[in-house]
């Protein structure tokens, strides 16, 4: 009897070990083929899963729609679409894209601007995800990762368009006021190391709601033009406050891109009229009625650049994150944004941008 329980209790061990050995096996199968497909199990019906943070609460949430109507729009149901809303909060992004890649499983990651991006290259470069970022403008960016790709292109051509008419002019000193983030940094460093000039900066962070104590040191220094490397939302009260002081009636003024809002336009209404503003080709014309026919509405800034990331997304044939980046590299695309082919660090190489005034609320060619 006593035997008979010793075999007994041997049995379980054995098929316990057994068990465990087996148990052992399946995740060593498991991660060694998350290792090298970026995938551990195929998706449904093979489609390529792609993850996206985007800002769809908070004060950029109106950014945040423009960009999800737009790759949904572009998806059409054709790959496996997850979004994360981050707030428009740097810190968020990190576990955002923690899920989207361990418990997600995506194949490919589209971040939504240069803070949110920079927040997360280090889990982009562990995990070796290929990734676009639809609206990262700082100069160099994809240089922090192999895998980094963007459809907007480096905000360094805009602010050299900026540089050479204020050379032009013969402006010989400037002054920018500069909000604090990655990407306004950026912007600075950009028209310092092109202007030959003399510049000072001023810097505000993007939740002051009073900027006189920067634009008083401004009006002091007397510059021939002022360059308002500003967060966006913050337009409307930094020109009430120019036109206050009286600085808008001796210097020129130029912004971003991102003014370009009707909202925005309409909050600055007169204190912004021929302020110079850099932009990008218009989105082509099949896009907008394309987005107007969807939505009701004209397409916002990025719309077209998140349109044609997921459009290249879709001309993908590969399954596995080294031949991904491969395929990137060798993209050549027309789409909503015009042309894309990206250089070898990731970066979308040309796009044409063309300086306007605001008028009435609306940008004007010159002339």
């Amino acid at each position: 009897m006593a035997n008979n329980s010793v075999d007994r209790k041997n049995r379980r061990y054995l098929l316990a070990l057994i068990i465990l050995v087996i148990a052992l096996i399946a995740i060593s199968f498991f991660i060694i083929g998350y290792q090298i497909t970026g995938r551990a199990v195929d998706h449904e019906d093979d489609k390529l899963r792609v993850g996206a943070i985007l800002t769809l609460s908070g004060q950029d949430a109106y950014f945040g729609d423009i960009i999800k109507k737009s790759l949904v729009l572009a998806n059409n149901n054709e790959l496996e679409l997850i979004i994360e809303d981050f707030s428009g909060i740097s810190s968020n992004a990190p576990s955002a894209v923690n899920k989207l890649v361990n418990l997600d499983k995506i194949d490919i990651l589209l971040t939504e601007f240069s803070e949110d991006t920079m927040a997360s290259i280090e889990i982009i470069n562990q995990n070796k995800i290929p990734t676009i970022c639809i609206s990262c403008g700082s100069a160099g960016i994809t240089k922090e990762s192999n895998y980094l790709f963007r459809t907007w292109p480096s905000d360094e051509i805009e602010v050299k368009a900026l540089v050479n008419y204020a050379e032009d002019k013969g402006y010989e000193k400037v002054a920018i006021l500069q909000t604090i983030s990655v990407w306004e940094e950026s912007l600075v460093k950009s028209f310092k190391d092109n202007f030959p000039g003399e510049v000072i900066v001023l810097k505000a962070n993007r939740e002051d709601s009073d900027f006189k104590t920067q634009l008083i040191k401004i009006k002091k220094f007397k510059p021939d033009f002022i360059y308002l490397a500003c967060y966006e939302q913050k337009y409307p009260l930094i020109f009430k406050q120019l036109k206050e002081l009286g600085i808008d009636s001796y210097a020129e003024i130029a912004t971003t891109t991102w003014i370009n809002d009707p909202n925005i336009l309409k909050t600055c209404g007169k204190n912004c009229e021929n302020v110079i503003v850099p932009q990008y080709a218009k989105p082509s014309q099949d896009f907008v009625n394309l987005y107007k026919q969807e939505y009701g509405e004209e397409p916002g800034v990025g719309a077209d650049v998140a349109y044609d990331a997921i459009q290249i997304i879709k001309i993908l044939k590969s399954r596995n994150n080294k031949d991904i980046v491969r395929e990137l590299l060798d993209i050549e695309y027309t789409g909503a944004s015009g042309f894309i082919e990206f250089d070898s660090t990731g970066d979308r190489k040309n796009r044409d941008v063309e300086l306007f005034r605001i008028r009435d609320r609306e940008l004007r060619r010159f002339g």
